[in-house]
């Protein structure tokens, strides 16, 4: 196939692949004056702070900090004459205020002292919208292409180049999360990430305290913080402490020889998550999977390192504490060394007690995945960690949704999945999900059948759980394909000036997109504005002839929902006795999505595949 006519083509014309090679402190490239962090807090927990000065021959000066409230406790030098480290301590009583660097050359570096923002903690009853930027809605098309970085222009013909989606664009549309009921957004990375190729997705990361300017700036990303908070949505960013990209400055131009492993030959993660937690693992497949590459072009942190680890925990406090967002997502959260995470999540958690943040963690089995969050005898440190992604009802409810009913298989798999909830601290912080990013877009794996979409959005909506609604889905955004789901990162309908059909508006949606979309704007905000249908107490029978029913009542025991789902293929009566357990009495139901009441007592006719939520009369 030739590479015009390739969706899936990776390399533009003329780029190769990068070839890996060991680096060596000194011998890289000078990459352009910067400080790190660029300001720091005068009320947070952490008052010792370690400035990185990197600027061509820096680490031959002499270094003052000029201004009130303080202190230059040490200057370190290290291999790499480009980098000088400063060693920080804010005082107690330090107000705002704007301090200086100066070296002995007359070079200077303003650094502030600025008040930190407070994040807003993320609870069972919100709901989380994941947007890949790139493909969500150009909102300023004058910064497709940035002259100075590496990858120039836009294709929307290939999943792996730039479509020109950026930060302006999800602003411009936050009202039309609102009307979905979305409660907290989480963006795919939007840190600079210049590399040659397939950098759209943001997880090649090339300067930790940078907005890729095809995204926007800085200004744009507070402006869009600032917005999303005015509308109730809070904000999480993407953030990758286990790689960077190849063009990282970091990287590039190495301060010490031990910040990335660099082991003679190119190692690539075994992938294996496993490993970490095997007690009969044998010690290479464990420093494979840890330190193991993600590609050629994304370079392992060493977090044995210490300066490493403060670098990412002192950027995590930053871009809290500056910019107000609400939290994190961590990628690639069990690829990271655990004891960093335990002492990472502990000292953010420490500085911001209201932070949310949660780890992915892609792995197969419930036992491995309850081991990254407490709550059990997990074989690693946690530390704060207060939840993980949900991969295992992901697949529990995709099972029930095409498999018949059995012991362990179908709806008997989604019951068996939440019996096991004993194994987490808190089960309602996991974040639920039907889909995302990496994998196959719902819309595809359910055979376009509508039924079976909405079923299975339905069940997320109304189970226990922080849920998670992959941008799209509302709209039966179909796609599959790539090594990591890329062929289901296709561009919102309507995010770009030309396109035919409009998510936002309704305009050029077909019947099942416009039916699918009103089916979660009904639940989304049902479940918003009756918070107890989130956060109550889930109680659930086990599965009889196919049936599962569950019950939600809210905290204060005054709202009763009862969740009927028929995951037959062929419509089906529901006895009282089916979910008689839950209810002190047979009751009358309204049906949340239409509004009917319903004589629970009488029997239930419910269609094949179908899920009907009731609110119950009281009883």
């Amino acid at each position: 196939m030739a590479q015009a006519d390739n969706a899936f083509q990776k390399f533009p014309e003329g780029v190769e692949e990068s070839v890996y090679r060991v680096r060596v402190a000194g011998e890289g490239e000078f990459q352009g004056a910067r400080i790190q962090p660029p300001s720091w807090f005068v009320d947070l927990p952490t008052r010792r702070v370690e400035v990185m000065l990197y600027d061509e021959g820096i680490g031959a000066q002499s270094l003052t900090l000029e201004g009130t409230g303080a202190q230059l406790l040490e200057v370190t030098r290290v291999a790499n004459d480009n980098y000088l480290y400063a060693e920080v301590l804010v005082e107690p009583l330090a107000q705002p205020t704007n301090l200086t660097f100066r070296t002995g050359d007359g070079r200077s570096y303003p650094w502030p002292l600025q008040r930190a923002k407070t994040p807003s903690p993320l609870t069972p009853a919100d709901l989380l919208y994941l947007i890949m930027p790139d493909r969500f809605a150009n909102g300023d098309p004058s910064n497709d292409s940035v002259a100075e970085l590496h990858q120039q222009g836009i294709d929307r013909g290939k999943f792996l180049f730039r479509h020109g989606g950026d930060l302006a664009g999800i602003t411009q549309h936050l009202d039309y999360l609102v009307d979905l009921g979305v409660t907290a957004l989480w963006l795919n990375p939007v840190l600079e990430n210049d590399q040659p190729y397939e950098s759209y997705h943001g997880y090649a990361v090339t300067d930790h305290y940078r907005i890729d300017r095809r995204f926007g700036s800085l200004n744009d990303y507070q402006e869009l913080v600032d917005e999303a908070h005015d509308r109730g949505i809070k904000v999480l960013m993407d953030i990758v402490p286990n790689h960077a990209g190849d063009k990282h400055f970091l990287y590039t131009d190495l301060p010490a020889n031990d910040w990335f492993h660099q082991p003679d030959g190119f190692v690539r993660s075994n992938f294996r998550i496993p490993s970490v937690l095997d007690p009969h693992v044998a010690p290479s497949d464990h420093r494979q999977m840890l330190d193991g590459w993600f590609d050629h072009h994304m370079p392992d942190f060493n977090q044995d390192n210490p300066r490493v680890r403060r670098y990412f925990t002192q950027l995590a406090l930053w871009w809290i504490g500056h910019t107000g967002q609400d939290g994190y997502r961590v990628d690639t959260y069990p690829y990271s060394d655990p004891d960093f995470m335990a002492e990472w999540s502990e000292e953010i958690h420490a500085n911001f007690p209201t932070i949310a943040f949660f780890g992915e963690v892609w792995v197969d089995g419930l036992p491995n995945q309850a081991s990254f969050v407490p709550g059990n005898d997990s074989p690693v440190e946690v530390g704060a960690n207060p939840s993980v992604t949900d991969f295992q009802l992901k697949d529990a409810i995709h099972a029930a949704m095409h498999q018949p009913h059995g012991w362990v298989d179908g709806v008997g798999k989604l019951w068996l999945t939440l019996t096991q909830d004993y194994m987490y601290a808190e089960p309602d912080a996991l974040i639920t999900f039907l889909d995302n990013h990496d994998l196959t877009r719902l819309a595809t794996s359910m055979g376009g059948d509508e039924v079976k979409i909405k079923s299975a959005l339905t069940l997320l909506l109304t189970l226990r759980g922080t849920p998670m609604l992959y941008y799209g889905t509302e709209v039966a955004l179909e796609g599959t394909g790539g090594a990591f789901g890329e062929g289901g990162r296709k561009d919102m309908p309507g995010g770009w000036a030309d396109d035919v059909s409009n998510a936002f508006t309704a305009s050029g949606l077909s019947a099942k997109q416009l039916a699918i979309q009103q089916h979660v704007r009904k639940l989304g905000t049902y479940r918003r504005d009756n918070p107890g249908l989130a956060t109550g107490k889930l109680t659930h029978h086990v599965p009889v002839d196919g049936i599962y029913t569950f019950l939600r009542v809210s905290p204060d025991e005054q709202r009763r929902w009862l969740v009927i789902y028929n995951s037959n293929e062929q419509p089906q009566t529901v006895e009282p006795e089916q979910f008689g357990g839950l209810l002190k009495r047979a009751n009358n139901g309204t049906d949340v999505l239409t509004g009917v009441r319903a004589s629970l007592g009488d029997g239930l006719m419910l269609g094949a595949k179908t899920v009907r939520v009731f609110e119950i009369a009281g009883e």
